[in-house]
């Protein structure tokens, strides 16, 4: 039976502009389709974090993080990096990007309360990056969240935001979807493409938790306001801690 016939579309369908639909495809894709399209969007933007040994490559931890400006600063989990912020003489820090290049990163600022950490990669320029999600994000709208499970390369997890996380004494984002370990660190982005929150924890029975993306991005506006790294940072790590 031949397929029926389908007709020009309306002459209001011609006008519309394109602009006014930010992704008209992504709505109505399957999950899978739609995670690949975001994956793709995404990759260039997303590192894997290692903290290893000094002079070895013996790990002590793995995780995920990505770029905030074209010029490598770099956002992840304080949890993620914590050993060198602690012992920075035994500990070191690098990235590995999805094309297999990787490099020495710096400790710039730190947020133990929320569990983030901003690094630097050094001689970068014109990086592929992720932009804030400007305004909330509604309830049951589809995420998507990327990150390095278990040294295995890139995946991206699809889910759900199920709001904030209720009798958190801090905010946390509730999302269904399974966040692996070494995907900590890693960006949750909406079906735009913007930084939604961080991932951060994981409950199992694909129950994950995000830290929200304005706590990064108040971090990246504090150490603009006053960009010097610290020689050591136990001293900020404990004043924080009282703090709070």
């Amino acid at each position: 039976v031949p397929p029926p016939a389908v007709g020009p579309p309306s002459p209001a369908a011609a006008k519309a502009p394109a602009a006014d639909v930010l992704e008209p495809d992504l709505a109505d894709l399957p999950v899978s389709n739609a995670a690949r399209v975001r994956l793709d969007r995404a990759r260039d933007s997303v590192v894997q974090i290692r903290t290893l040994l000094k002079g070895s490559q013996s790990q002590s931890s793995i995780g995920s993080g990505f770029y905030v400006s074209d010029d490598g600063l770099i956002i992840s989990n304080y949890h993620v990096v914590s050993s060198h912020a602690l012992e920075p003489k035994i500990y070191e820090m690098e990235y590995v990007a999805g094309n297999g290049e990787r490099g020495a990163l710096t400790l710039l600022a730190i947020d133990v309360v929320h569990d983030l950490a901003l690094l630097q990669r050094k001689g970068a320029s014109r990086l592929s990056y992720l932009r804030f999600h400007a305004g909330a994000v509604a309830r049951g709208e589809r995420l998507f969240s990327l990150g390095n499970p278990n040294d295995l390369g890139l995946v991206i997890v699809d889910g759900v935001n199920n709001g904030l996380r209720e009798h958190s004494f801090y905010d946390s984002i509730h999302f269904t979807g399974a966040i692996n370990p070494g995907m900590s660190g890693g960006p949750v982005v909406s079906r735009a493409g913007d930084l939604v929150g961080i991932n951060v924890a994981t409950m199992g029975e694909s129950r994950g938790f995000l830290v929200p993306a304005r706590f990064a991005q108040e971090l990246l506006a504090r150490w603009h306001a006053a960009p010097v790294s610290a020689a050591a940072f136990e001293p900020e790590i404990t004043r924080q801690l009282k703090q709070h």
